[in-house]
């Protein structure tokens, strides 16, 4: 095995990238395009893989967030490591390459989530963990400014062949609602339409950000994850759908596409005077679009709201809870010191974020 740090501008990037889209263990905010997302608000990133000693071949790695300057800087790794099935060996060297790389860059604090449970056995999970002897891990994840949810809420596709049998055992699987809400879906004149082009994105993502709104809940702007959302699309990362009828928008969806599984991360709807379903047709047809790529299933991610959680609740789909973040403390007196200032920088974090772009902006 051989452990190499990835730059910014190296080709082994899309490798890297390649990696997380093709193996059952890959997951979205591993993507070095979400990664790079992160640095509107001061974070620089940074990514380290372990290769095939032979065939230069990817089969684990880690990307690390840093947050910060000296003397107050943090490293995290907000899901991972990533292992590819059958190189679990990997772990315990890459979570000590981490560790060292933060202690390079001064941090006082390495804090990550790690893709494990012993409650469920998917290929998406890893089996077993081992920390590496001689780095003191604690449970917790004190540092928690992103919304990286340590769960998944899973839908597995089966190995059915018949499209019949498939949506069968799938109508199944769904509530009697969910079951009802699809069918009258599909009597209401919806479509659903992929959209690439610029224009065509910012519109739908202006629907997720007013949905955002007027539930009550923050998300990204346009000039914050706009350009991040245009990459992804591009490079075959990420789709955006829209479902319209009779000409309007009614709805719109961002997934991303790792782990040989579709995520979905955003959407939002239009409100209408009449309830078209248009969340329920929406949802069934990007699983049924999902199973046509190959793809394992569908990862409704997080919960949400108590509205949203009890619509995805609807699909049934197994809840997987993952193992307790942990932190390793690199410095305790920073640490502490960086702790009693933490929930002032929580509370006004967006104002936080514009002062953090210009004091911790990276270059390049």
């Amino acid at each position: 095995m051989i452990i190499q740090h990835i730059s910014h501008d190296s080709p082994e990037l899309n490798q890297w990238d390649q990696f997380l889209m093709t193996s059952p263990r890959g997951h979205y905010c591993q993507l070095s395009t979400y990664l790079k997302s992160f640095r509107t608000y001061g974070f620089d990133y940074h990514i380290i893989v372990a290769k095939h000693q032979e065939n230069d071949h990817v089969i684990g790695g880690i990307g690390l967030l840093i947050f910060g300057k000296r003397p107050l800087n943090v490293v995290i790794a907000p899901m991972g490591p990533i292992i590819d099935v059958g190189q679990e060996g990997s772990f315990s060297s890459l979570i000590t390459e981490a560790i060292s790389y933060s202690r390079s860059v001064g941090a006082f604090l390495f804090q990550l989530k790690i893709p494990f449970t012993q409650e469920f056995s998917d290929p998406a999970i890893l089996p077993t963990v081992t920390m590496p002897t001689g780095a003191s891990f604690r449970d917790g994840f004190p540092f928690a400014l992103m919304a990286i949810p340590n769960q998944m809420l899973w839908i597995d596709f089966g190995n059915i062949a018949s499209d019949e049998e498939w949506e069968a055992h799938m109508f199944k699987r769904f509530s009697s609602g969910k079951r009802r809400d699809i069918r009258m879906s599909e009597k209401n004149g919806l479509s659903l339409h992929r959209v690439t082009k610029e224009s065509e994105l910012k519109e739908a993502y202006s629907i997720i950000e007013l949905n955002g709104q007027e539930q009550g809940y923050s998300t990204r702007s346009w000039e914050e994850f706009g350009p991040t959302l245009i990459e992804q699309v591009h490079k075959g990362q990420a789709v955006v759908l829209v479902v319209c009828r009779e000409g309007r928008t009614l709805a719109a969806h961002y997934g991303v596409w790792a782990g040989r599984r579709w995520s979905y991360l955003m959407g939002g709807t239009v409100r209408t005077d009449k309830d078209y379903n248009v969340g329920a047709f929406l949802h069934w047809h990007v699983m049924k679009t999902a199973r046509a790529m190959g793809l394992r299933g569908y990862d409704l991610t997080s919960t949400g709201s108590s509205g949203v959680a009890q619509f995805k609740m609807g699909f049934r789909p197994t809840h997987i809870k993952f193992t307790s973040p942990r932190y390793c403390i690199l410095s305790h007196w920073r640490f502490t010191a960086f702790m009693k200032m933490y929930p002032i920088l929580k509370k006004y974090k967006r104002t936080f974020s514009r002062y953090a772009r210009l004091i911790f902006r990276k270059d390049g």
